[in-house]
């Protein structure tokens, strides 16, 4: 064979095995750059659910001491009516005595 031919013939086949190497390469990089981007993608979708789920027990936390707060307030206001009724309570027993026994008032006997 001629020496030039086998020369040109040892050349191609070495730049293909660098192109083939070089290929495997570049899919190895690929793969690898796909899965980080797969865990990086991952990764901010665990920290956005994480942050929802903070801001979803702030809420939830915040509405609990709302209700509480209203339900001190309606047991102060029942306690306030309580105590009215509690105060009034004589003052209207006689005046429904007085009616019963006397007859309404401006009532002429």
């Amino acid at each position: 064979m001629n020496p030039d031919l086998e020369m040109l013939l040892s050349a191609d086949e070495e730049a293909r095995a660098r192109v083939e190497t070089a290929r495997r390469s570049a899919e190895v990089r690929l793969s690898g750059a796909h899965e980080e981007a797969e865990r990086h993608k991952q990764e901010k979708a665990r920290s956005r659910e994480a942050a929802l789920d903070r801001q979803v027990q702030s809420i939830a936390e915040d509405t609990s001491r709302r209700v509480e707060e209203r339900r001190r307030r309606r047991r102060q206001y029942v306690a306030g009516l309580a105590e009215t009724a509690a105060t009034r309570l004589p003052a209207a027993v006689d005046a429904w005595v007085r009616i019963v026994r006397d007859g309404p008032a401006g009532e002429g006997s």
